[in-house]
């Protein structure tokens, strides 16, 4: 056992911010450095800090095969916050304070901005805060120190617009002529981590003889890296979170009436393999859910509606009402929420634009966005077709394309 150690302990290990990025008030994150001393000790200091980092590393899409592999990495590093407080402050004649053999609990109470962006874990990087605590003694004894953890969520104000709008029922369909409609519904946009989320698929065939060959539901993570302020977006990752395939055979099942599937998708836990909602100048998240249904007509031919909705993925207690927590504000245009200031990257990412011509970075955008919109899709300039425009309107793609294509693929064709 050191003859001195210490450690951190928080009253809780999660912080919540409230309201629009300019506007959200701070939050006071209270807890104590427990310090035990084997025998009396003189302290000079005892500080504690709490820090905020955002790092971000990834390496560019080639503008054409023969520049693959000649990319160089973009690295990209900011501090978000560095906060701190002398519990023992050392005097002006270099005194010291003494502690007895024992136990000793210090309190602290650290006010943090309210602008700060939420906790994420992407796949080209970090956003991540910590507590940190330095205890210095006098001569040539060994300086102690500890560090823990903490979470930052953004939390809507009661009664947002788009709080509202999550929590509305979901409602998207896809209609192939006068002959099938496949709709994809769910009692609202909200879907929590590490739970099962229940959607429906409805099928309301037009005429006789069609078959349903394959229900095919997936939920997808789209994380997007941004030049500027402009949404400008320079390099984009997409996973998929949660997938569940239903197939009828290799004859299908007859759909000569409406009928209901049930399909629940098994979500993972948060920061391991999804992350919750995030909006900043530099950092997107989102996610879309995506329903391909395969029917076959009475003639032969195979086609393929596919049909995408936004969803926002939330914790348990935001989507169960005990608290509120979608990451989205109401303002004056009810734009999404920008979570930090100027959250601009580092010299690197700027000039990113000179680096390369890429598909990533071939769109220059520099309109405001219109209300519940995401970026312009990078390859073709119109509005990213994995989400809806606004929450009243479905974003339906009816499409031939061939099975595993990805939803983008079809820019070509819009």
């Amino acid at each position: 056992m050191k003859p001195t150690s210490i450690s951190i302990v928080l009253d809780t290990d999660t912080v919540s911010l409230f309201g629009e990025r300019t506007q959200a008030a701070g939050h006071i994150l209270t807890g104590k450095v427990v310090a035990r001393f084997r025998t009396t000790t003189k302290v000079r200091s005892l500080d504690v800090s709490f820090t905020g980092e955002q790092a971000i590393s990834f390496t560019p899409r080639p503008a054409s095969a023969s520049a693959r592999g000649r990319q160089s990495p973009v690295t990209a590093n900011r501090r978000l916050a560095d906060i701190s407080q002398q519990l023992v402050v050392p005097g002006a004649d270099k005194s010291t304070a003494t502690f007895s053999a024992g136990m000793h609990e210090l309190r602290f109470e650290l006010v943090l901005p309210g602008d700060l962006p939420p906790t994420a874990n992407l796949l080209f990087g970090s956003i991540s805060y910590t507590v940190r605590a330095k205890l210095t003694l006098t001569g040539l004894r060994s300086n102690c120190s500890a560090q823990t953890p903490v979470v930052v969520v953004r939390n809507p104000g009661e009664g947002s617009e788009w709080a509202d709008a999550s929590a509305d029922a979901l409602s998207a369909s896809a209609e192939w002529e006068d002959k099938v409609k496949v709709t994809l519904a769910r009692d609202s946009h909200i879907v929590a981590d590490s739970a099962l989320a229940q959607f429906t698929c409805i099928v309301e065939p037009g005429i006789k003889g069609l078959r349903l060959m394959a229900l095919d539901l997936v939920l997808k993570e789209v994380q997007t890296v941004f030049r500027d302020a402009g949404h400008v977006p320079v390099h984009r990752e997409t996973q998929v979170i949660a997938r569940k395939r239903i197939a009828f055979g290799r004859q299908g099942s007859a759909a000569d009436s409406r009928e209901e599937h049930r399909v629940a998708l098994n979500m993972p836990a948060a920061y391991e393999d999804v992350q919750f909602e995030l909006q900043s100048d530099s950092v997107t998240v989102r996610h879309q859910v995506v329903l391909t249904a395969l029917v076959k007509a009475p003639e032969g031919a195979i086609v393929e509606m596919t049909i995408p909705a936004y969803v926002s993925v939330l914790p348990n207690a935001g989507a169960n009402g005990t608290i509120d927590l979608p990451l989205y504000e109401s303002s004056g245009s009810d734009r999404l929420i920008q979570t930090s200031q100027s959250v601009i990257l580092p010299g690197a990412l700027s000039d990113y634009g000179a680096q390369s011509a890429g598909a990533d970075s071939a769109v220059a955008v520099t309109r405001d966005l219109p209300p519940y919109s995401l970026p312009v899709c990078p390859s073709c300039g119109k509005e990213d077709v994995s989400v809806l425009q606004c929450h009243t309107a479905a974003a339906v793609r009816i499409s031939r394309m061939p099975p595993n294509a990805e939803i983008e693929d079809l820019c070509a064709e819009l």
